[in-house]
C-alpha cells in the first residue's frame, strides 16, 4: 500500500501523459459563441446579432458587469446580451452564474438614457457539441445543442422576469419568450432550419 503523496505523484505523472483534449477541459469559448450567432442568424431572421465590443466583452464590474460575448436585435433595437460558455471549470461557471444573479439586465453604450436595460442570458454548451458541430455545421445534425442553446436563453429570460416589477420589461421578456419557445417547440417536433 503506497503513501497518499505517491498516488498524487503517479496521478500528474498519468495526465502528463496523456493531456486532456480541448473537449475535455472546454477550450472552445469562441467556436461556441460563433456557434451560438450562427444559430441565431439562422433560425431567427427578424433578429440581428453581433459579437461584443471588448468593452462589453471585458466584464469588469466597474463597466455595469456586462461580460457579453453577443447582443441580438430585434427592429434594430439592442434586445438581448448573450454571455457564452464551454468551461467545466466549476469556479468560472460560478463566476458567471453569479454575474447573471447580479445582474440580469445591462446597458450597452451604444443605449440613449431612455432606452430600457436588455436581459443578459447565460447560454453553457458542452465542448464535445461544439466541436463536432464545428466539424459538420448543420444545425438539423445537431438538434440536442440547438435546444440547449434555446434552453439556457429560456431560463435566463424567465429568471430577468422574476427579478424584475416594470411592467415594461415583463413585456419585452414575453416577447422574446414567446419567440425561443416557439422554436424549441420546432425542435422538439424535429423541424429546424
Amino acid at each position: 500500500m503506497g503513501s497518499p503523496e505517491l498516488g498524487y505523484i503517479h496521478k500528474i505523472d498519468k495526465q502528463r501523459q496523456n493531456p486532456p483534449s480541448r473537449e475535455d477541459i472546454g477550450d472552445w469559448g469562441k467556436e461556441a459563441e460563433e456557434t451560438v450567432i450562427e444559430f441565431f442568424r439562422n433560425n431567427f431572421p427578424g433578429v440581428e446579432i453581433r459579437r461584443a465590443t471588448p468593452a462589453e466583452d471585458s466584464g469588469k464590474r466597474e463597466s455595469g458587469g456586462k461580460a457579453v460575448d453577443a447582443v441580438a436585435y430585434i427592429d434594430g433595437k439592442p434586445s438581448l446580451g448573450l454571455q457564452i460558455t464551454t468551461s467545466t471549470d466549476s469556479a468560472v461557471k460560478d463566476s458567471k452564474s453569479q454575474l447573471m444573479k447580479d445582474f440580469p439586465f445591462l446597458r450597452l453604450a451604444e443605449m440613449r438614457n431612455t432606452d430600457p436595460s436588455i436581459p443578459r442570458a447565460l447560454v453553457f454548451l458542452k465542448a464535445g457539441q461544439v466541436a463536432e458541430y464545428v466539424k459538420n455545421p448543420d444545425f438539423k445534425r445537431h438538434p440536442e445543442m440547438a435546444g440547449q442553446i434555446l434552453e439556457s436563453v429560456i431560463k435566463s429570460l424567465q429568471f430577468a422576469s422574476l427579478k424584475t416589477k416594470d411592467q415594461d420589461d415583463h413585456k419585452r421578456i414575453n416577447v422574446l419568450l414567446a419567440m425561443f419557445q416557439k422554436e424549441l417547440e420546432q425542435i422538439k417536433k424535429g423541424r429546424l432550419n
